[in-house]
C-alpha cells in the first residue's frame, strides 16, 4: 500500500467531530493502538444506503414537483429510460 500525505488545512476539530459522528453512525470503529477503520458490517451499510436513497429521492420529487412535474411524469421518464 502507498503512503502519501495530503494538506488539506482543515482544522483538526472539525475531523474529530466528523470521525464522531461516523462512529456514533457505526461507519467507522476504533481499534485502540491500531487506528480507525471502515466497517464491513453489511447490515449497517445497507441501512445506510438506504436511508440516504429514501433522503434523496424524496428531495428529487420534492424538487420536480416544485417544478411542476408530477410523480406519475416522473416514474414515466423513469421507465423509459
Amino acid at each position: 500500500m502507498r503512503d502519501f500525505a495530503v494538506d488539506l488545512q482543515v482544522n483538526p476539530n472539525t475531523v474529530q467531530r466528523a470521525f464522531q459522528e461516523l462512529e456514533e453512525e457505526n461507519l467507522v470503529f476504533t481499534e485502540r493502538t491500531k487506528g480507525k477503520f471502515i466497517t464491513s458490517d453489511t447490515d449497517t451499510i445497507a441501512l445506510k444506503k438506504r436511508e440516504l436513497i429514501e433522503e434523496k429521492t424524496k428531495e428529487f420529487f420534492d424538487r420536480m414537483q416544485d417544478a411542476g412535474i408530477s410523480k406519475k411524469e416522473i416514474i414515466k421518464y423513469l421507465k423509459e429510460v
